[in-house]
């Protein structure tokens, strides 16, 4: 997943946002998305929390660890598991562009 948030300033002053963007994964397989019930799941663990990203783990019942991180092109001033604030300011008659990166990986076997 990638994502471009543009923020356009028509004003002739500079501008402030506040930007709160949302997130979360439940690693649910697409049977499940469409209605199947499963009498078990995997485990997830708690999410990873860096400075400009969120990693997101989840071990399998087929014993693959798989993850999915959510990367930010700006740092936020807060980030949380399920969250991301942002101060974007914006000049006079000029742009900013937020960019989400969004990826998922998978390890064969957990350790």
């Amino acid at each position: 997943m990638l994502e471009r948030i543009t923020f356009t300033n028509y004003f002739a002053r500079e501008i402030a946002l506040p930007v709160r963007v949302d997130f979360d994964a439940d690693f649910r397989d697409m049977f499940a998305v469409r209605g199947t019930t499963r009498s078990r799941r995997g485990r997830a663990h708690d999410a990873l929390i860096g400075e400009a990203s969120v990693t997101f783990r989840y071990e399998g019942l087929d014993n693959v660890a798989r993850q999915s991180v959510i990367a930010f092109s700006v740092k936020p001033d807060q980030v949380h598991s399920s969250y991301a604030e942002f101060r974007i300011v914006v000049p006079s008659r000029y742009r900013r562009i937020l960019h989400l990166d969004g990826r998922s990986r998978r390890r064969d076997s957990v350790q």
